[in-house]
This record gives C-alpha cells, sequence and structure tokens, in this order.
C-alpha cells in the first residue's frame, strides 16, 4: 500500500486537528511531488488519478426482498407440526 494511501487510512480514521498537522504528516512521507502537492490542496479530483484510483465509487446498501430473485426458487416453507393436544391418538380396544 502506497504512503498516499496510508496516510488517507490513517486521517479516516483518526483526523487532524489543524493544517499544520496535515503539512507535517505529508512532509514525514516519502511522496511524489504531484502527490504531496494535491494532498496539500486537498485536491479531490486531481489525488485519486495521481493514486491510479476509479474516478469515482459508491456503496448501496440493499434489503433483501421477500420475493426471490429472478431464476431462484422460491423457499418451501415447512409446516408447523400441530401441537400434541391436538393430535388424536387411536386406542386399541
Amino acid at each position: 500500500m502506497s504512503n498516499a494511501i496510508r496516510l488517507l487510512e490513517s486521517l479516516g480514521q483518526h483526523g487532524l486537528s489543524s493544517a499544520a498537522d496535515l503539512e507535517a504528516a505529508v512532509a514525514a512521507l516519502d511522496l511524489a511531488p504531484e502527490v504531496r502537492s494535491a494532498l496539500l490542496q486537498r485536491d479531490c479530483e486531481r489525488l485519486p488519478q495521481l493514486l491510479g484510483a476509479r474516478a469515482s465509487m459508491r456503496l448501496i446498501l440493499a434489503t433483501p426482498d421477500e420475493a426471490p430473485a429472478e431464476g431462484e426458487e422460491p423457499a418451501r416453507e415447512e409446516p408447523d407440526p400441530k401441537p400434541a393436544e391436538s393430535r388424536r391418538v387411536a386406542r386399541a380396544a
């Protein structure tokens, strides 16, 4: 993992209290001048390009539906066994 990615991960977990903290964190890393500049300028369009990241990424959370997906068979429901009180028992005479 690149130093820039580690820095971004750390910022996401812990954050920074000031711009001076960001400058110090970036200065401590061995980064290409373009990456260093993009980090310090907080250039969210240029930085992914420099790091070889995707242009955009999205996360979609979906809840399961009751209906089965296309091509899937619906789940079979097992009948509940009748309680013992309602069963009839044949007795020998």
